[in-house]
């Protein structure tokens, strides 16, 4: 678990975070994918101590499509969204089919 902090900078794309934790020599929880060609060598992945737990989300707007590319997302998410539903005991559907 992260401990509280008394001061927490949000940033909302890759580009701001990436300059601060460079800047900084900080880290980031996160998900995605990493590729030194786009990133550098400074930015690199450190996997979690296993036995700890990530929730991920996403927001879109209910009156458009998902592009191709979420809908793949969305599909490779399906299996642990299920496992996650079945072992917390919750009724319903966390994605429309």
């Amino acid at each position: 678990m992260t401990e509280p902090v008394e001061k927490a900078i949000i940033v909302s794309d890759r580009a701001s975070l990436f300059n601060l934790l460079i800047g900084l020599s900080d880290y980031a929880i996160s998900s995605g994918i990493l590729s030194v060609d786009l990133n550098g060598e400074n930015i690199v992945a450190v996997p979690f101590i296993p036995g700890g737990t990530t929730e991920i989300s996403y927001i879109h707007q209910a009156y458009l499509s998902l592009t191709p590319l979420a809908q793949r997302y969305r599909a490779m998410l399906r299996p642990y969204i299920d496992f996650y539903f079945s072992e917390h005991d919750i009724g319903g559907e966390a994605i429309e089919q």
